[in-house]
């Protein structure tokens, strides 16, 4: 017999590990802090952590462990809300970190950081280098030499800034391993517009609800939140929220609201940018502003349904649905398919015009509103951060078997 029985396994510094141990024998599993010990120091370095199983000794054992590098990320939206969504319920298997922006234009020094990475998580390219594309190309190649696999997450089809302006996209599509799309729709789309590689990984994975960081909205008192923001109860109040952008077309939803000849309508619109304004005390548009999500949680607790007045020409994905369905807001939708693809049968769609959306509204009554709203909140399992997640851990751990 054994006087004793282990298993050992180190991990380096710069090389985190996810360790697991299973056997049905007596056992106990330590993860042991053994930094500066000089039995796991040499000149070369230390290795500060060591996982151990310890069986009790036995003539037969059965047991199995698995050695996982943690996956080391590098996301140019380090701490956005999208980007927490994805990573919170990852922690222990993917270490992220934010984009050392400052090195961009340092190569030396962007390579050495890069030592530390698996994988650059791309978003908005714009955020990253900007427009110029001879910078997104050096960029690009700076993490290509240090061995750094490219995931590029397609939020949208051109830059928020400048939607004529698409060059640096040209150079992002030419880097990219691993191309993350939000819907069938979408991949279609871009596969056919940017020049991807041939080897280039693509995948669909959708947009998750925002429910981990939204707040309780039935907690929220509806007539105090409608008093801060000046508004009177009404049976219907429709809302616009998000930031203005391109191909959102507000005022055809202050056209339409102000057209039609419901009198238990409202309006809220959270993302105002100079629209016209007509005289009715149904619509109340608020110039749009960034807030705290408390407060952006208490305007849609306000509102019963969501209008997305998008038509797609620079979209390619949108948060508002995310909001709709954490929130269980039916969704009255223009034609834009990227929208009937994520809602389902929360989608209610209008047509493409104002006039459309005021037939919609006149004929809209609240059987199916409610069927909408019992949709939105169905596709919370589906939408869930943890299980959009986990499909996009398989597809950084795929990216990261092909480095």
């Amino acid at each position: 017999m054994p006087d004793a029985l282990a298993v050992t396994i180190p991990e380096a510094v710069r090389r985190p590990l996810v360790v697991t141990f299973e056997t049905g024998h007596p056992h106990r599993v330590d993860r042991i802090d053994v930094s500066g010990v000089a039995e796991w120091r040499s000149v070369f370095g230390e290795l500060p952590t060591v996982h151990q199983l310890d069986l009790e000794p036995a003539r037969r054992v059965r047991f199995r462990w698995t050695v996982t590098p943690v996956i080391r990320v590098l996301s140019t939206a380090w701490s956005h809300h999208y980007d927490r969504a994805l990573y919170e319920s990852l922690a222990g298997r993917v270490a992220e970190r934010p984009m050392p922006f400052h090195l961009l234009d340092d190569p030396a020094a962007l390579r050495a950081r890069l030592a530390d990475a698996d994988v650059v998580h791309l978003h908005w390219p714009e955020w990253l280098a900007g427009p110029d594309p001879e910078r997104a190309r050096r960029i690009a190649a700076t993490v290509r030499d240090a061995g750094v696999q490219v995931l590029w997450t397609q939020h949208n089809l051109a830059p928020h800034d400048d939607p004529t302006d698409d060059r640096a996209y040209h150079e992002w599509a030419a880097a990219a391993d691993a191309v993350h799309h939000h819907s069938r729709w979408g991949e279609v789309v871009v596969r056919g517009r940017w020049p991807f590689r041939s080897d280039a990984v693509h995948r669909v994975i959708p947009h998750p609800h925002f429910g981990t960081i939204m707040g309780d909205l039935e907690a929220i008192d509806r007539r105090e939140a409608e008093a801060d923001l000046g508004l009177a109860p009404c049976h219907l109040r429709l809302g616009i929220v998000g930031a203005p952008r391109p191909g959102k077309d507000t005022q055809l939803v202050i056209d339409a609201v102000h057209a039609s000849t419901r009198d238990d309508l409202g309006l809220l619109v959270l993302s105002g940018n100079g629209e016209r304004v007509p005289d009715d005390p149904r619509i109340t548009v608020l110039p749009y502003v960034e807030v705290p999500r408390d407060e952006y949680d208490r305007r849609l607790r306000c509102l019963d349904a969501l209008v997305l007045p998008l038509e797609g020409s620079s979209y390619l994905t949108t948060g508002q649905p995310a909001d709709a369905v954490a929130a269980g807001l039916p969704c009255l939708t223009s034609g834009w398919p990227y929208l009937r693809e994520v809602l389902g049968e929360a989608a209610i769609p209008f047509g493409t015009t104002a006039a459309d959306l005021t037939a919609t509204l006149d004929d809209l009554d609240d059987a199916t509103l409610a069927r909408a709203a019992s949709a939105a909140a169905d596709r919370r399992d589906a939408l869930a951060p943890a299980t959009v997640a986990q499909a996009f851990y398989e597809l950084l751990d795929e990216v990261c078997q092909r480095g």
